[in-house]
């Protein structure tokens, strides 16, 4: 090999590497600059490439599986060679879930350091990792402590990871950090007008930014609002949060709400949560909130499928006003649970109808006035109809239609109960008699004799016989 050549990186001259170096982002270029710091190169050739703008360190910026991937080892020297505990402001350990917090000893004791996120996940990602990372706050906790124990101290916004919240030690350290940050800051809302003192949690956590729960913008939006999703706060400048039409919950608008449905009338979204099949119809599939869905759609009581008044336009609700089924198309043309009048097209159902007794009266066990006539199989309602006459004595219900034709002729009833006896269940000889089976007495021992059975019917064919038309015997004809 020639003489003379770079075997080396940390070989090259100092100004190639810082404009190497000029071109990553921070994370990159404390990685490379702690790479550089394991080799013999000039400690001159390390700060070029580091540089001086090191307020915000996020390893947010870098690849996720290359942040995974980083050591307590690392974390330290990244934190060296940037000189941290004199110069960042806003850490965000993002993705680093491989370390255990012992990486951290280098920000010990720093009093300029304003935010600390040690919760791992990116923006708008769930808290929620599984398995648990590794990340103990045996390790992270005294060094936190050295911290808020510094005179002057400026650390405003410090996230837990999840997993730490079933832990007493993170919550006692935090409740006590949160009553020391209340006598440490007095920090008034940056709305125009307000002077509302605010506290830790009404922190925007991408600007640090600061706003109380009660100011809104002009469009009526909140100024802070937390989204339940990512378990962050976001101010209405870096993040719009919008609520759920149904649960409520609030959700970062484009990020945490990505698979929400609209509602179908467009006053919002509903979160999966709540998306069930009471909020969407059975057939479209369309969406609505617990606001919008009474006026959409309605819900059968019988079949119980929901579906939208575009669907479906023909629901129809029982005529009782004090009971509250109602059916859809489906259920109504197949008769199931209910019985619609086929002349007024009035619905009842089963329950209902065998109650009704006409002019908007329901009684219990009352005689059903609206039903299967036993003539014509009709469905008729009281109203369509003039009057129901039943049987006596089998009970058959018929309409007025069908109680005058021939073979059901409208009789007195029998002369003794004054029951109809009129049906084709009663026979033909006891209805000329218009006396009923129950109420029939035979003037011999055994009731219903043979005897009196054919003089009835000898009865009726005489009758028969005389109405028949005469016969012209004279041969005139």
């Amino acid at each position: 090999m020639a003489e003379g050549r770079c075997r080396r990186l940390a070989d090259l001259p100092s100004g190639i590497l810082e404009n190497v170096a000029s071109f990553l982002v921070n994370p990159s270029r404390a990685i490379f600059a702690a790479v550089l710091a394991t080799s013999d190169s000039p400690s001159d050739t390390r700060s070029a490439i580091v540089g001086d703008q090191w307020d915000t360190l996020d390893f947010g910026e870098i690849e996720k599986d290359l942040a995974a991937k980083l050591s307590d080892d690392d974390i330290h020297k990244i934190l060296l060679c940037t000189d941290a505990v004199n110069r960042v402001k806003r850490l965000m350990l993002t993705n680093c879930t491989h370390i255990t917090g012992v990486g951290l000893e280098p920000l010990r004791g720093s009093i300029i350091i304003e935010q600390i996120d040690l919760s791992l996940v990116a923006y708008h990602e769930s808290p929620v990792l599984d398995p648990a990372p590794p990340i103990s706050w045996v390790y992270v906790l005294p060094i936190l402590e050295s911290i808020i124990s510094q005179a002057g101290y400026e650390l405003k916004l410090l996230e837990f990871p999840k997993h730490w919240h079933d832990s007493s030690d993170p919550i006692q350290f935090l409740d006590r950090y949160l009553h020391m940050w209340s006598n440490r800051f007095e920090l008034t809302c940056l709305s125009t007008g307000c002077n509302e003192i605010v506290n830790e949690v009404e922190l925007c956590c991408k600007c640090m930014n600061y706003y109380c729960d009660f100011c809104v913008t002009d469009d009526d939006e909140r100024m802070i609002a937390y989204c339940d999703k990512c378990e962050k706060r976001y101010c209405y400048e870096c993040v719009a949060i919008k609520d759920c039409r149904c649960c409520h919950q609030s959700y970062c608008s484009g990020h945490c709400d990505v698979s929400f449905h609209e509602c179908c009338e467009g006053c919002g979204k509903i979160c999966p949560d709540c998306d069930t099949e009471e909020r969407q119809c059975h057939r479209c599939k369309d969406r609505w909130c617990d606001d919008c869905g009474g006026e959409v759609s309605q819900k059968c009581s019988f079949c119980n499928i929901r579906l939208c008044n575009c669907c479906d336009t023909n629901f129809k609700y029982c005529e009782n006003d004090s009971c509250l089924w109602n059916f859809c198309g489906d259920c109504l043309s197949n008769s199931k649970g209910c019985i619609k009048c086929n002349k007024c097209e009035k619905v009842w159902c089963d329950e209902c109808a065998d109650n009704y007794c006409g002019d908007g009266f329901y009684f219990p066990n009352g005689h059903p006035k609206i039903g299967n006539c036993d003539g014509c199989d009709c469905n008729v309602c009281f109203h369509c109809n003039d009057y129901w006459s039943d049987c006596g004595r089998c009970n058959g219900i018929y309409c007025v239609q069908c109680w005058d034709r021939n073979d059901l002729r409208l009789l007195d009833g029998c002369y003794r109960c004054q029951k109809p006896i009129q049906c084709s269940c009663v026979p033909m000889a006891l209805q000329c008699l218009n006396v009923c089976e129950d109420c029939f007495e035979c003037g011999f021992p055994d009731n219903g004799c043979p005897g009196c059975i054919r003089n009835a019917e000898n009865k009726l064919n005489r009758l028969n016989e005389g109405n028949k038309p005469a016969v012209d015997t004279s041969g005139s004809g």
